[in-house]
């Protein structure tokens, strides 16, 4: 015999299930910040190289910031999300940055993100080619202070 107690205690269950599953695939749940990055010790100049993504939880979408190398890592630039899908991880944006003589450029991602990593790509002012990544979870200690070596 099901008490009026333990439905209670099953729906009760039910909606804690599907909220843990939806702030699973969340790239960021509230209050939370993530470091997505493949930042590394560039071998000859030991300059740190790569991306750094930060993505806090905004709604309707999440709060973006990017840090790049060019020559070594740059400080963090607020990014613009121009397409977002919470279900599915489909992230694009964009970061204007400063360039030649007083211009901005943009760096853009198109890819997916998930809870431990971000794939896709790069469009960036100085390559002709987009660059694909592969941008792992890690600490914030770990993202700009790397202590591995980049692959050349």
């Amino acid at each position: 015999m099901v008490t009026r107690r333990s439905k209670r205690g099953v729906c009760c269950f039910a909606a804690a299930a599907g909220f843990t599953i939806g702030a699973a695939s969340s790239p960021a749940s509230a209050d939370k910040t993530v470091y997505y990055t493949d930042s590394c010790v560039e071998r000859e100049s030991g300059d740190i190289g790569g991306y750094v993504v930060i993505v806090s939880d905004g709604k309707p979408f999440p709060v973006i910031q990017l840090s790049w190398s060019e020559g070594a890592l740059k400080q963090p630039v607020a990014a613009r999300v121009t397409n977002y899908d919470r279900g599915s991880g489909q992230l694009s944006f964009s970061a204007s940055i400063q360039w030649d003589e007083g211009e901005t450029r943009d760096i853009q991602f198109d890819g997916k993100v998930t809870i431990d990593r971000m794939t896709g790509t790069f469009a960036v002012p100085w390559e002709i080619a987009r660059k694909a990544v592969e941008l792992k979870v890690r600490s914030r200690k770990a993202a700009f202070e790397p202590t591995t070596t980049c692959r050349t």
